[in-house]
């Protein structure tokens, strides 16, 4: 019970999903923390996907469905751009000689702590160098088949009825 006291009292609970830092603000410091939590034993607080584990699927879901941009956006401005890469690489980590010393704004996109090639690589895999901003998924319904087939259907039976 001490443990999940300690957890209570360290997050608050007006905490919005995905600030793991409690600072009322989606940031890279959130996604450090979580990347620092990778791996480790179970916590709910973490587990994004509620699939049982802490792991990379986590950060994926919120990279793209929390903060809502791609990997690649260091400054978490919603857009990943030649800025990111002009503030990384002005960072001086790329390829270092000192270990886990990178973060997210920093380079460190694949989460291993370091800013590398790999990290470009899961970047550019994610698609989204100079699309612009990502959106949020629409929640208006696109209209379907069906739905113009059954109103079809009734303004032919109302026709037929007359």
């Amino acid at each position: 019970i001490s443990g999940v006291f300690r957890e209570i009292s360290e997050f608050p609970l007006d905490t919005a999903w995905g600030d793991f830092n409690g600072n009322l603000i989606l940031d890279a410091g959130d996604v450090d923390f979580l990347i620092r939590h990778l791996g480790q034993q179970h916590d709910a607080f973490f587990d994004l996907n509620l699939d049982g584990a802490i792991d990379s699927d986590d950060v994926s879901i919120w990279i793209h469905d929390v903060r809502v941009t791609y990997f690649g956006d260091a400054n978490l401005d919603g857009e990943f751009n030649s800025a990111d890469l002009i503030n990384v690489f002005q960072a001086g980590q790329y390829e270092d000689a000192f270990s886990a010393n990178s973060t997210w704004s920093t380079g460190d996109w694949n989460g291993d702590g370091e800013f590398t090639t790999s990290d470009f690589v899961v970047a550019f895999q994610d698609g989204g160098y100079e699309k612009g901003p990502r959106h949020a998924v629409s929640a208006v319904p696109e209209p379907s088949g069906l739905m113009t087939l059954l109103i079809g259907t009734m303004g032919f039976l109302v026709r037929t009825h007359r």
